[in-house]
């Protein structure tokens, strides 16, 4: 079963949702993903925190590992992983980074934010073309 833009726009939206939800609540996030299960629902995978000796980078990638393994069994339909990102330039702005993958799909979608007392600020949705991680197989 093949998911139309409208469907993984569901994923997406719910994947920033939740980003902006742990944003107002404690400032920040550490990586986290969400997968399309069979049946319809959508589940995030939330870590409760860094492993002994673990980076930022080393989590994203051990939940891409996670998404891939059960895209590998096809036990999920969509996944997205998604960092809390700091842009570049001067400015010094901070993004929620969502990278959203189905089979033969792939997108990065940046969305720029400024948090102001707990009001989260999204900007306009940036996507761009980015390499599989979840579906690479």
């Amino acid at each position: 079963m093949t998911l139309d833009e409208r469907q993984l726009a569901v994923i997406l939206q719910a994947s920033i949702d939740r980003a902006q939800e742990m944003l107002v609540e404690s400032g920040g996030f550490l990586p986290f993903g969400a997968r399309a299960r069979i049946d319809g629902g959508v589940e995030f995978l939330e870590p409760e925190g860094l492993g002994a000796d673990e980076t930022l980078d080393e989590l994203y990638r051990r939940i891409g590992a996670l998404l891939a393994g059960e895209a590998g069994r096809r036990e999920i339909l969509a996944a997205t992983l998604v960092a809390n990102a700091a842009l570049p330039g001067p400015a010094g702005e901070t993004a929620i980074a969502v990278q959203i993958e189905a089979p033969e799909f792939c997108r990065s979608v940046i969305v720029p934010y400024r948090l102001i007392g707990e009001v989260v600020e999204l900007g306009r949705m940036i996507p761009e073309q980015a390499d599989p991680v979840v579906f690479s197989a």
